[in-house]
């Protein structure tokens, strides 16, 4: 943890043995206060291990969900007028106005794997399909800006691989990143063509008040102004624009070193763009169980857990990309990994232990963990000193070690189901002895400042989301 090697570091002095055993004299046997925890458990410093390097072959993958919708035309060419994200292997998510162009025409064609789209140097791994069905919401009008969401069902599933996979969606209504991101191949100013190569920006969520002050009541398609289901973002210098219509507005999630992307909403419109107005998207999460419903009823696999956001996770983590922290570096045909920069690593967190009910029921909490902060005592949440009414019986150290547990101390303005004062202590029975500094408590931090502005965060839970490849293969580099 970053406080214990923060006090390592301030007592690296203490590492001869004589200082050691002077500071061994001085504490007294009978411990007075937890503020000696650095001194008692820590009192020789610690080191550090050299994480290895790698490589790994780099595809084209950043945007391997994101596909081109558009609109064949007599010459044979393909207009392409919006975006869209593939959420499942023949299903995309994208805006329910681009179910219809000017003319009224539906788009018959989608294509993925393709950064430019007029340019056929880079098309090795595109793939195109046609368009078997569009679904809007049902309470979509092409005259309003409302419930302005739609499916798009592929004639048939794509072939996945790291250049064309799905990415998950954001299914939670509270939106914490300060940080979105989106791509298309629309205009890249006011009054411009739009681009042949995909672009990406970074746009922040606005506060809906401000967004109001550009999107008014009784504004064209806003008879009733924007709704709950609409989310504001823009940027000073950087904005969606028309041909972006129904891409994603995403943000990637972390699990071990890759990272998945999450669609939070689709691009739905704006004003002038480029002009630092925020554009207006559709949240996702508003129409996320007419999404799983709609898939469920053409794809019998589409079981709801599936998109579950681990579940999706995992279900494409082969395929995803590296986190940028682990690629030091990329060149022609490779992409070197140094797992120095990792920011989850499987480690033995040896001061957590594992709270249990001795006669545990079929679904008695396996999720309830604690930090020993003394010989006897745990530091954990109060929803986690109790289930049905019964309390727990002991903790589990080191994996088969059971300490019965004596007493409960929940914090006295806890309140069940609430997250505040959500913090307990667990008196154990019998005292841990610690052995070494490699099995030793955690100390805690009294004091109102932190530390540090970075802390690591330690506990028990699914590994199995991605491996680490230690293997070398020359494949072609698309850039």
């Amino acid at each position: 943890m970053v406080l214990v090697n923060l006090a390592s570091a301030e007592l690296a002095g203490l590492a001869n043995p004589a200082q050691g055993v002077l500071h061994e004299a001085l504490k007294p046997n009978e411990r007075e206060t937890l503020d000696d925890c650095h001194l008692r458990f820590y009192s020789f410093g610690s080191g550090g291990a050299v994480a290895s390097a790698a490589g790994r072959p780099a595809y084209l993958r950043e945007f391997a969900h994101i596909g081109a919708i558009g609109w064949s035309q007599p010459d044979g060419t393909v207009r392409w007028s919006c975006g869209g994200s593939l959420i499942w292997e023949n299903f995309i998510l994208t805006a329910a106005h681009c179910a219809a162009n000017l003319n009224n025409e539906p788009p018959d064609v989608v294509r993925f794997g393709d950064l430019n789209l007029y340019n056929a140097t880079d098309d090795e791994f595109a793939q195109q399909y046609k368009i078997a069905e569009i679904l809007r919401h049902p309470e979509h009008r092409f005259s309003a800006k409302y419930h302005d969401i739609a499916l798009i069902k592929l004639e048939q599933r794509v072939t996945l691989n790291e250049t064309v996979a799905p990415a998950c969606f954001w299914s939670e209504e509270e939106l914490r990143f300060d940080v979105l991101e989106t791509a298309g191949w629309g205009a890249t100013s006011f009054g411009q063509f739009q681009t042949p190569t995909l672009l990406k920006v970074s746009l922040k969520p606005v506060e809906r008040d401000r967004c109001d002050q550009f999107y008014r009541v009784g504004d064209r398609g806003l008879r009733e102004g924007l709704q709950d289901y609409q989310l504001c973002a823009g940027d000073v210098k950087m904005d969606t624009c028309p041909g972006d219509s129904g891409g994603p507005l995403q943000v990637k999630l972390l699990h071990n070193a890759k990272v998945t992307p999450f669609v939070v909403a689709v691009t739905s419109f704006g004003s002038a763009c480029g002009q630092s107005t925020p554009g207006v998207y559709t949240k996702v999460s508003k129409y996320a169980p007419w999404i799983r419903s709609v898939i469920a009823a053409h794809e019998t696999d589409a079981e709801e857990w599936k998109f579950e956001p681990y579940a999706c996770a995992l279900r494409y983590v082969q395929l995803r990309e590296y986190e940028p922290d682990v690629v030091s570096r990329k060149s022609e045909g490779h992409e070197s990994l140094s797992f120095d920069g990792v920011h989850i690593t499987i480690e033995d967190s040896l001061s957590t232990v594992k709270i249990g009910w001795e006669d545990a029921k079929p679904k008695a909490p396996d999720n309830c963990y604690g930090v020993l902060i003394d010989e006897d005592t745990v530091l954990t949440l109060a929803e986690c000193t109790s289930y049905d009414g019964q309390p727990a019986t002991h903790v589990i150290v080191l994996d088969d070690i059971w300490k019965e547990i004596v007493r409960l101390y929940t914090h006295p303005s806890y309140r069940s189901g609430s997250l505040y004062n959500n913090i307990a202590i667990v008196k154990l029975k019998e005292p841990i002895f610690f052995t070494s500094r490699y099995f030793a408590p955690a100390c805690p931090w009294f004091y109102p400042e932190l530390p540090d502005p970075e802390f690591e965060v330690t506990g028990r839970g699914r590994n199995d989301l991605n491996t680490v490849p230690l293997y070398d293969e020359q494949v072609m580099f698309s850039r």
